[in-house]
């Protein structure tokens, strides 16, 4: 059998002289046709189970929970970051607000057989990261187009091969709220857009290529709740749903869904979701000790293979 893999260059979005990303694979603007696949190469792309797990946890300023943190405060903070992460494995985990490369490499080389596979390179100190323990076919970031609103940062993307299918996760940490609320609704929209853009191209090319199906998965911190009043004119969400994307946290209660605690001057909120098209949702749900290590509660959603 022949196996189509498909590989993409790696670039900064702005041609600024940031050093380049973290990629998989071979660097190239072409597909790549793989003749043949051995057997340890399958072994090392190959899920080991029909239902898959995948992790999304923003780390707040890891290491150290604050911009400006001491040496001690760092290492607490990845202490107990790894024992959270240590009682609760998934295939997949998709961090955000990390510092850098060393950051999460630092939290992710404790845990066996993981690996950071992509690690973004956008303008400021937060970062997001894909990191797994199955061997990703392709990975890269992307900084957000402009287009207008000049949402920040970008995504992270990993793309994984299941037997004749594959899935492609993102990584996001879409504009906080802190300033207008117009313009920042007006930011998260257009991320919404260019990631229904760039899935959808993405897998057309990977269909056109031999792929029988592709499951796409979107995960992080959104910053906006499409069930909170709060957030009624903002399209984000909608603009996902239109993309045929299903919001996992749909038919939960709002206390099954609170990823962000009150600080006492901002209510509960649930910040943090997956959107998924093309797989079949198990559960989603809080790791609700995980609030030991950060503002937000880690996150898992479960699904079985396309």
């Amino acid at each position: 059998m022949r196996w189509l893999i498909l590989l993409y260059s790696v670039f900064c979005a702005a041609c600024d002289k940031r050093e380049p990303v973290e990629y998989i694979g071979e660097v190239t603007n072409a597909t790549y046709e793989k003749e043949t696949l051995s057997t340890n190469d399958f072994e090392l792309t190959q899920f080991p189970n029909d239902e898959i797990t995948v992790m999304s946890w923003n780390l707040e300023w890891f290491p150290g929970r604050r911009m400006s943190s001491t040496e001690g405060e760092k290492l607490n903070h990845i202490t107990i970051a790894r024992e959270v992460l240590s009682k609760n494995p998934s295939d997949i985990i998709c961090f955000q607000e990390i510092l850098n490369e060393e950051a999460v490499n630092d939290l992710v080389g404790a845990l066996p057989d993981y690996k950071v596979h992509v690690i973004s390179n956008f303008p400021g100190r937060q970062q997001v990261a894909i990191a797994s323990s199955i061997q990703p076919i392709a990975g890269y970031q992307e900084d957000f187009d402009p287009a207008g609103s000049n949402p920040p940062r970008g995504f992270a993307f990993a793309a994984y091969r299941d037997g004749d299918d594959y899935i492609l996760i993102y990584c996001v940490h879409l504009k906080s709220n802190l300033g207008d609320t117009e313009k920042n609704y007006l930011k998260r929209e257009e991320s919404a857009r260019q990631l229904v853009a760039h899935s959808q191209k993405v897998s057309r090319q990977f269909r056109a290529q031999g792929a029988d199906k592709v499951g796409i998965i979107i995960a992080g911190d959104f910053n906006t709740d499409p069930k909170d009043k709060r957030y009624i004119k903002e399209k984000t969400s909608r603009i996902l749903k239109e993309g045929n994307f299903e919001w996992a946290w749909e038919g939960s209660t709002f206390n099954e869904r609170v990823t962000w605690k009150s600080n006492g001057r901002y209510p509960d909120a649930c910040f943090d979701h997956f959107f998924f098209s093309g797989v079949e949702k198990v559960n989603c749900l809080l790791i609700k000790d995980s609030e030991k290590a950060s503002d937000h509660r880690a996150i898992v959603f479960s699904f079985n293979a396309p």
